[in-house]
């Protein structure tokens, strides 16, 4: 890759998007055929607000609206209080808050900074604050470690904070920063399929237009091991792999995971049924639009009014 090129407006990199396309890319592009970048994978975060940044480039807000230092945000969490409250209600279930966590791992995944070697950076030292002249110029970057206030039960006086990856704007016209998102900005239902080519094809199984599965305990479909992780604090020290890496973050959100891979699975079913010429391929596109129309359906139609 030239990175003296723009790769939002190098002509080489842009995609060829086919007006008359039926099905959804899975890495988001072309959905807005001017803008077939809006809303890819690998862009910039779009923004409600305007950036805040001390400098205006990218230096983190440490500054109040009337001239003084913002205090820690350690210290804002434990003043700030917010009574405890029980409240039965007759239209939420305990599926309210995680479905809205899969909404969300379905349009953001912003990462956090790597150093070099791909490691986690460490901007606390043993729990204290590193001196400056022992940062390295990575550090001096990419970390904006909290301050833990005297008197705080934490025994620490320094938490770890780093910033997120951060990317140029579509113009690559300079200016301030933006947050990179990893994953389609889409309702597309990427958190089920992915957003590369890669994880899509890791979560099927080429048959039928089925996603792959493993058949749990219960005789039911599950969603299927990933190799690649290790889930200590499960039954079965594995953890389910899905479109989004985000699945097994606590037990209902990876439910609602697993509801979903048996809708799609019930489709492509019907979908065999109903059209027995149709390959794999038709087969799997067909059925992840009709789930993704259901999911759209529920979003707006059952979550978001309440």
């Amino acid at each position: 890759m030239d990175f003296n090129v723009c790769p939002f407006t190098d002509p080489s990199q842009i995609p060829i998007c086919d007006a008359n396309a039926p099905f959804r890319t899975i890495q988001g592009e072309c959905n807005n055929l001017r803008q077939p970048f809006f809303g890819k994978s690998f862009t910039p975060a779009a923004r409600i607000l305007p950036n805040m940044f001390d400098d205006g480039i990218l230096e983190a807000r440490s500054i109040a609206f009337n001239g003084g230092t913002l205090p820690s945000p350690r210290k804002i969490s434990t003043t700030i209080r917010i009574p405890e409250t029980s409240i039965t209600s007759p239209d939420f279930t305990a599926l309210f808050v995680p479905f809205a966590q899969f909404v969300d791992h379905d349009t953001d995944h912003v990462p956090v900074t790597l150093d070099a070697d791909l490691e986690p950076i460490e901007c606390c030292e043993e729990g204290q604050f590193i001196s400056e002249t022992q940062k390295t110029e990575e550090e001096i970057q990419l970390c904006n470690p909290i301050a833990v206030p005297r008197g705080d039960v934490l025994p620490t006086r320094c938490i770890n904070f780093v910033r997120s990856v951060a990317i140029d704007n579509l113009e690559c016209s300079g200016g301030p920063i933006e947050q990179l998102n990893q994953i389609t900005h889409w309702l597309d239902s990427s958190n089920i399929y992915g957003s590369l080519p890669a994880v899509a094809a890791s979560v099927r199984s080429f048959k039928d237009g089925l996603l792959a599965t493993i058949i749990g305990d219960d005789g039911q479909e599950q969603l299927p091991v990933d190799p690649l992780t290790n889930c200590t604090g499960t039954a079965t020290g594995t953890c389910g792999l899905a479109g989004d890496l985000r699945p097994n973050e606590q037990p209902p959100l990876g439910a609602i995971h697993v509801l979903f891979l048996r809708e799609h699975n019930r489709v492509a079913r019907a979908m065999k049924a109903l059209n027995p010429g149709w390959d794999d391929e038709r087969i799997f596109q067909e059925s992840r639009r009709v789930v993704n129309a259901e999911y759209q359906h529920i979003i707006y139609n059952e979550f978001l009014p309440i």
